[in-house]
């Protein structure tokens, strides 16, 4: 009777792993699904109880990966913000066509790791 619980919490727990480690998370959906199969009284409510704290840092590693990029004006993809042509459909990038407040911010980091 408890097998079917089991089997199921640990298909959910490998592919849920799975999905985060895609995003960045550092995360081993084996080494998750192993423990839950061994000792799934204790480390599938853990498992639980931990993936908030998975959620925020895919969401911080998402935002990370987006906030020094913006969209080629021509074909839409997302590009480095210090790109000087779109690796897509290689249009040429002006600074014109950058988000002003984007280079800004780029400029202000990029003097504070030359000091």
């Amino acid at each position: 009777m408890l097998v079917l619980p089991i089997l199921v919490s640990m298909i959910w727990v490998y592919f849920d792993a799975k999905a985060f480690k895609e995003k960045g998370v550092a995360i081993s959906p084996m080494n998750e699904t192993i423990l839950v199969v061994l000792f799934w009284i204790i480390c599938f409510p853990l498992y639980l109880l931990n993936r908030p704290g998975y959620k925020f840092k895919a969401a911080e590693i998402a935002k990370k990966k987006t906030s020094d990029r913006f969209r080629c004006p021509e074909c839409g993809e997302h590009i480095p913000l210090k790109a000087r042509m779109c690796r897509f459909c290689r249009a040429v990038i002006t600074e014109k066509d950058k988000p002003k407040q984007m280079v800004r911010n780029f400029a202000r980091n990029k003097h504070a790791l030359v000091r």
